[in-house]
Formats: C-alpha cells, structure tokens, sequence
C-alpha cells in the first residue's frame, strides 16, 4: 500500500479506489486509535484527497492523505 501512487490511484476503476481508500481510512484510524466509522467525514476527505491527487500525481497516496490531513 505504501508504494501506490495518486497516479495509479486515478487510473484504477472506481469500484478498486474506493476499497483502497477505506482501508486507508482503517490505517490511518488505526494509528490514531480511533474505531469510529465517520462516512460523511470518508467521503469528505476522499474527495479532498482525489482533488490532490489531480494535482501532485507521483506522490504516494499514503503522503497525499497525511499533507490533506494536515
């Protein structure tokens, strides 16, 4: 996971990119220790994440979640 790209991230179809977007929603939750389930907050962050991505291609999309985070 570590290695995707917002490139390959854009070129996958929608049905893959959501799966790999919610298991980064669960790793990132992991890390902070938080179990909810915030759906409108997923969707708000994947669109914010995809409108990056756009935007900064060869960046990791595990570093383009953390830069739209911050």
């Amino acid at each position: 996971m570590a290695a995707i790209t917002c490139a390959e991230l854009l070129d996958m179809s929608a049905d893959d990119a959501g799966t790999i977007m919610v298991w980064v929603h669960g790793y990132f939750g992991g890390m902070a220790n938080d179990t909810k389930v915030d759906l409108k907050g997923f969707g708000e962050v994947a669109k914010a994440v995809g409108d990056y991505c756009l935007q900064h291609k060869k960046v990791t999309l595990l570093s383009a979640v953390k830069d739209v985070a911050n």
